[in-house]
């Protein structure tokens, strides 16, 4: 392949090269052609290796006489002062001609090398030669209307002024295209468009970087009142967003905008233009043209300024792909990898400087021209040739390691990816030799800390530590020193042989004053870094470079830098990562001398096992015994019993809390005497047991205390039949109350360890769970009921309190316990609408929520969500509201209790919590239960034949299991029914089967 200039050796520069719009061809010195552009051939009509390595007048008609002598003279001539192109015509594969311009440069090359751009004006001239014939067939009808068909001079000399226009065109055209700045383009169309117009208000307006507006780069003569006399715009305002102007740079579009002073939002309407041709230069900007004269723009002069702008336009493209080619060469040259491009005989025909750098060479030149195999040893050469190119040349590319050479002989690790393109090889080397240190370093120390797990004394560990500084890093002065408590000073612990003479002088590291003393004190790396020029012959060792690395609260890991040794980053990462190997090291020698002295605590950690042991099977015990219990009271025996059978407990009592005088009443207890239980009952409860009691069921949490003195004021401590070490109190809770306390009595200390209080907690709460269940049970099961009627006024009663203000009736339904001890409960209200009843509701504290869930025929089923009702204390005293009626101010509540219960008590908390409140009646009557039978036969009797056939053929078939076995329609259909029909039975009979169910409860 021949030899490329260095803009081309790089293919993404070609490829930018490529996207220019116009053709361009590089000549070598002999005029033949070594590259052309896409555009060049796409307008020729050949492929771009028919015409590399043709002779430059292949492009051109046989009678041009030597073209390669004419292109040599441009560009000898063309130094920069922007000279104008030569007009010329070039040869098309078919063999027509085309109508262009070139021009050419020199390129500055170690060999002669010529750049021609060529510039098609076909187009051009296709359009100047329409506008042309337009402006004659205007002439010949103007001369056709004349008298006596006569001529018509103003016509011809028209037709004369066009031609000249067009003539200044095809000049100014060339001056574009070989325009050094941006302005200069500006001020070239501005000054041809005034050739035309010589008064007209003339500017070219180019977008700013956000398009936010179009600044002036060039106007002309009539608006110097806004510009200097350099002709720099300084007062001509910008083109701003929601403007003409503005929408048309952004649709692209040209217009003629007529009656300038009456179009919607103009951009200048200081100006006075009575016309403005607005001509979009693309995403550039924007070529007016103004009038304030009644002159007008006709067609012809349109398209003449329409095919300047587009003339325009191409320059201003010219300068964006020349900046792209300029930032992608920039690019090239400053990137840290090392970028080099081979021709096909494996000769560098580009490297970039870091390319050069890496290799050891100073200038990028000295590589140009010389093999790639003189960067690599013979071995890695061979297994370049043998094994990487042919997969490059297969695949197109590939990336790996391999060995590189530098210029001293040295050898280094280099990443490196090789891509193919065309007959040429690109290079992009990376030097990885830190890399590929630091993964040996870090497999040597992996070994090093396999040698430090197995290390079981503190010196082991500081020796392996040691050791590894000087044989993985190299490092020749080093030592470890460990820190003294008690002298509170950093003390050696080990050195490097080079180290051990120079570290005697200074025995220890003061915290204070030394950079060791710094790392250990805040516990990060300190690296003093000291440059050779402020070392001399009388500089001390500690003076100079030093890192030094603390091993946690055991020491110091220092190192001491020799002016040869050099120490990067990666190396202080590397050793801070040894430190924490030794100080996990140090830590794993401490925890194997402190596992060699803790045979005692061991045993005492058995011991404490087989306690807690002993305590699950006792728990356990007790919660099996908890099934065949039927009443509270043999269940607090029976858990009491178990308890303080056991050689971990000497006793225990379980106590009821009465809420209303702040005691413990109902007491039952195993291993206490009796007349504890009388002081117990007579004591508040912040004064049992050092106040654990008060807490456990306050807190709802188990309380322990060690040692126990005391129990009741007035009670020594024979009376508890022994020493007691230990005391514990244990809520008994239920639904987030507590029902009752458990309180265990032990003469071991260590029987109420962590793990055994959260056994107990666990307790609390089944057996607070089966206490209440009991509770249920005893009312469910018992023969007889105890039924007690109260009448109240209490206005605290929000149903009640309604009854007055509303005139309304209330009748007790339902209640639900849900979350947080919270109760969902219906009543039915009539006599009243439900506005004002939910308004009042809104305004009790107790009521969380209240709304109307069903609308009856005069009356509605009120649903409210309480946390303090006559239901939730009828609960908490162990009895049933059966029925809550209220109306005219006054209710009614009965309510049910079992016949084992304290009347007295109820009939005292009821009239501590209402007030006024009456007990109207307390009767005894027989508790009716329903049996399955019955409930079957009562379900029955409610149904109809059919409802209880679609239901039972519904069941059977599968209907209501999950997935369905069987649809609506499908059973429809065995049935012989219509779906709608059966949809009824089912909603009939389901509704009556729940209704049977819930008015039972």
């Amino acid at each position: 392949m021949t030899d490329l200039p260095s803009p081309l050796r790089d293919s993404a520069l070609r490829d930018v090269v490529a996207t220019v719009t116009n053709g361009i061809a590089f000549l070598d010195d002999s005029g033949t052609i070594v590259f052309t552009n896409s555009y060049l051939t796409d307008l020729l009509g050949y492929r771009s290796e028919e015409l590399r390595g043709q002779s430059i007048e292949y492009l051109f008609p046989d009678d041009w006489s030597d073209p390669f002598e004419t292109i040599l003279e441009h560009a000898t001539s063309n130094s920069g002062d922007g000279a104008s192109g030569v007009t010329c015509s070039l040869i098309h594969k078919t063999g027509d001609e085309i109508p262009a311009t070139l021009s050419a440069t020199e390129l500055e090359e170690e060999r002669c090398y010529l750049a021609v751009t060529f510039q098609d004006v076909a187009d051009r001239t296709n359009q100047s030669r329409t506008i042309l014939r337009g402006q004659q067939y205007a002439s010949a009808e103007i001369a056709a209307s004349a008298p006596h068909n006569s001529t018509n001079p103003g016509s011809s000399f028209q037709h004369d002024v066009y031609t000249k226009h067009l003539e200044t065109l095809d000049g100014v055209s060339r001056q574009l295209s070989l325009a050094d700045t941006r302005t200069d383009v500006a001020r070239t169309a501005v000054a041809f468009t005034q050739t035309i117009f010589s008064r007209a208000y003339t500017a070219v307006w180019l977008s700013s970087a956000d398009e936010e507006r179009l600044e002036p780069l060039a106007v002309s003569e009539p608006m110097t009142s806004t510009v200097d006399d350099n002709g720099e715009s300084t007062g001509v305002d910008p083109i701003f967003p929601d403007t003409v102007e503005m929408e048309l740079f952004y649709d692209e579009q040209t217009r003629l905008l007529e009656n300038y002073r009456r179009v919607d939002r103009p951009a200048h309407p200081e100006l006075g233009l009575e016309t403005r041709l607005v001509i979009s230069l693309g995403a550039h900007g924007l070529l007016t043209v103004g009038l304030v004269t009644d002159d007008t723009i006709d067609d012809s002069f349109q398209n003449l300024i329409s095919v300047l702008a587009q003339i325009t336009q191409m320059a201003f493209d010219r300068f964006d792909t020349e900046e792209a080619v300029r930032f992608r060469s920039a690019a090239m040259e400053s990137v840290m990898d090392g970028i080099g491009i081979t021709d096909e005989t494996g000769s560098f025909h580009y490297v970039n400087p870091a390319f050069a750098d890496i290799y050891g060479y100073s200038d990028p030149e000295e590589l140009i021209g010389t093999s790639w195999k003189t960067l690599y040893p013979d071995d890695e050469v061979r297994r370049l040739e043998e094994e990487i190119l042919p997969v490059v040349a297969d695949q197109g590319h590939w990336r790996g390691e391999v060995i590189g050479k530098r210029t001293d002989g040295s050898q280094f690790f280099q990443e490196h990816s090789l891509a193919s393109f065309d007959d040429q090889l690109v290079c992009i080397v990376r030097d990885v030799t830190q890399r590929k240190v630091r993964e040996q370093r870090l497999e040597a120390l992996n070994e090093v800390a396999h040698e430090l797990i197995s290390a079981e004394t503190h010196d082991e560990v500081i020796r392996i530590g040691i050791e590894a500084i000087k044989d993985v890093f190299d490092f020749e002065i080093a030592c470890i020193r460990t820190f003294d408590q008690s002298a509170n000073q950093l003390e050696p612990a080990a050195l490097t042989d080079e180290a051990r003479e120079l570290f005697e002088t200074r025995t220890a590291y003061d915290l204070e004053a030394t950079l060791a003393g710094r790392a250990f004190r805040t516990e990060e790396t300190v690296v003093n870094v000291i440059s050779d020029d402020s070392l001399s012959a009388s500089t001390s060792a500690f003076d100079r470079s030093s890192i030094h690395v603390p091993i946690g609260s055991y020491g110091v890991l220092s190192l001491l830098v020799r002016g040869s040794e050099e120490v990067t980053d990666s190396d202080i990462s590397l050793i801070e990562i040894l430190a924490v190997g030794i100080r996990v090291a140090l830590v794993q020698a401490d925890q194997i001398r402190l596992l060699s002295t803790q045979e005692r605590k061991l045993s005492q950690q058995y011991s404490q096992l087989k306690t807690l042991n002993q305590i699950n099977d006792v728990n356990n015990e007790i919660i099996t015994s908890l099934i065949t219990t039927t009443t509270r009271e043999e269940l607090d025996r029976t858990i009491c019993e178990r308890l303080a059978s056991s050689d971990l407990y000497r006793s225990a009592w379980i106590g009821t809390i009465e809420s209303v005088t702040d005691r413990i009443e109902t007491t039952v207890g195993v291993g206490v005497a009796d007349s504890y239980f009388d002081g117990v009952s007579e004591t508040p409860l912040s004064e049992i047991a050092d106040g654990i009691v008060e807490q456990a069921i306050e807190t709802k949490e188990i309380q322990v205390i060690h040692r126990y003195q005391t129990a009741v004021s007035g009670t020594s401590r024979a009376e508890f039949d022994g020493d007691v070490e230990a005391i514990a109190a244990v809520p008994l809770t239920y639904d987030d109350r507590t029902i009752g306390v458990l309180v265990i009595n032990s003469v071991h200390e260590d029987v109420f360890s962590e793990n055994a209080i959260d056994a107990f907690q666990v307790l609390g709460k089944i057996v607070g769970f089966a206490k209440n269940a009991l509770k249920s049970k005893e009312l469910l099961l018992s023969e007889s009921v105890i039924e007690l009627e109260f009448i109240l006024s209490d206005p605290s009663v929000f149903h009640v309190r309604i009854t007055d203000e509303l005139d309304c009736c209330s009748e007790f339904e339902r209640a639900i316990l849900i979350e947080n001890g919270r109760l969902l409960t219906y009543h039915t209200i009539s006599g009243t609408d439900p506005e004002p009843l939910l308004e009042r509701a809104e305004e009790v504290p107790a009521i969380e929520s209240a709304r109307v869930v069903s609308n009856r025929t005069g009356s509605f089923v009120l649903q409210t969500v309480t946390s303090n009702s006559i239901v939730q204390l009828a609960s908490k005293l162990g009895t049933t509201v059966r029925t809550m009626t209220a109306a005219e101010g006054e209710g009614t509540v009965v309510i049910e209790a079992p016949p084992s219960a304290d009347v007295r008590k109820i009939v005292t908390e009821f009239e501590r919590e209402y007030e006024p409140l009456e007990l109207a009646a307390k009767r005894e009557r027989e508790h009716s239960q329903l049996t399955k039978d019955k409930f079957r036969e009562s379900v029955v009797n409610q149904l109809t034949e059919k409802q209880y056939t679609a239901l039972e053929s519904a069941y059977f078939a599968g209907y209501y299991d999950w997935p369905r076995e069987i649809t609506a329609e499908e059973l429809a259909e065995s049935m012989e029914i219509a779906p709608a029909t059966l949809h009824q039975h089912l909603r009939k009979g389901n509704h009556r089967l729940l209704s049977t169910f819930f008015d039972n409860l």
